[in-house]
């Protein structure tokens, strides 16, 4: 399936740019 190997990674990277914002972002919504 060409579409799962090429939706898997974008997949990862968006994750993974997902949880770097959160962790930006955290110490401003806990204040």
């Amino acid at each position: 399936d060409p579409f799962k190997d090429t939706a898997g990674p974008s997949l990862h990277v968006l994750v993974k740019l997902l949880a770097t914002i959160t962790l930006v972002l955290a110490p401003l919504f806990i204040r």
